[in-house]
């Protein structure tokens, strides 16, 4: 469910530190309340929720994968937030008042099925919030790298997992039974050493990057070169600030709470 915690430890490092003001603004967005209990894939998000369901909230943390759960639950307890948080490979002791989903829905096979789980797990009134990167910026360094993956083997189709604008997003939700009430773009700087490092861990993280090391080193090779001839040499810094897209939604008719508007009556 959530493959950019599957990446390498270099990826984490690198990547990590930057997610969290993409996270808060998540959170706040979705305006959850003291005691509310939230399922969410098992993300670096989970803590920022947690934050924000207080002392007498939960938040369920849900991934396939044994490994990934162990790393969710040892940040949890080293940000002193482990009572709050619990993890499973499959979510249960639904309903919630929100099911969250960020920067994994562009990594789904059907995202319209991942969508339509989601609000399953949500009360009548409850919410589904959803970050996903994009629009794309005229700055945007790993856009920049799906392009040229496409360039030299476009049969590989890096660009599509980067490919969700504000109509494709309400398409999907609109497909998965779901009403969007909140839409909005976010954007935060990210600063990498090193732009080898950078590349790499998009090749270790996006699915395209198994598709290309597939097709072997001379490939992955041709790839890296025209990065850093485009983009940055391999030893210099890499610095952007990409965009993500939230979207909050539920279900048609629903009365739901927001941060920018108190009270939405959601059209049926």
């Amino acid at each position: 469910m959530s493959g950019w915690d599957r990446a390498s430890p270099g990826y984490l490092a690198d990547w990590q530190p930057n997610f969290g003001p993409y996270e808060a603004d998540l959170a706040g967005e979705l305006g959850l309340r003291e005691g509310d209990r939230v399922v969410t894939t098992a993300g670096f998000e989970a803590l920022s929720l947690a934050r924000a369901v207080g002392e007498r909230g939960k938040v369920l943390a849900c991934d396939s994968s044994d490994e990934v759960l162990v790393l969710c639950k040892e940040r949890a307890l080293a940000a002193g937030l482990g009572g709050r948080l619990a993890t499973s490979k499959e979510p249960s002791g639904g309903p919630f008042d929100a099911a969250v989903s960020a920067f994994s829905l562009m990594q789904s096979s059907d995202p319209v099925a991942t969508l339509r789980s989601l609000g399953e797990m949500i009360r009548p009134d409850g919410k589904v919030g959803v970050m996903v990167w994009g629009p794309a910026t005229d700055d945007d360094a790993e856009r920049a790298f799906a392009k040229i993956i496409d360039e030299l083997d476009p049969e590989i189709h890096a660009g599509d997992e980067l490919a969700l604008d504000r109509a494709s997003l309400a398409t999907l939700f609109d497909r998965a039974g779901l009403v969007v009430v909140r839409h909005t773009v976010v954007m935060h700087p990210l600063v990498f050493q090193h732009a080898e490092r950078f590349a790499m861990s998009l090749l270790a993280a996006r699915t395209y990057g198994p598709k290309l090391v597939a097709r072997g080193k001379e490939h992955v090779a041709a790839a890296l070169a025209r990065f850093y001839e485009r983009v940055a040499a391999q030893d210099e810094p890499i610095s952007y600030s990409p965009a993500a897209t939230i979207v909050i939604a539920a279900h048609p008719g629903a009365e739901v709470e927001l941060p920018h508007r108190p009270s939405v009556r959601v059209p049926t």
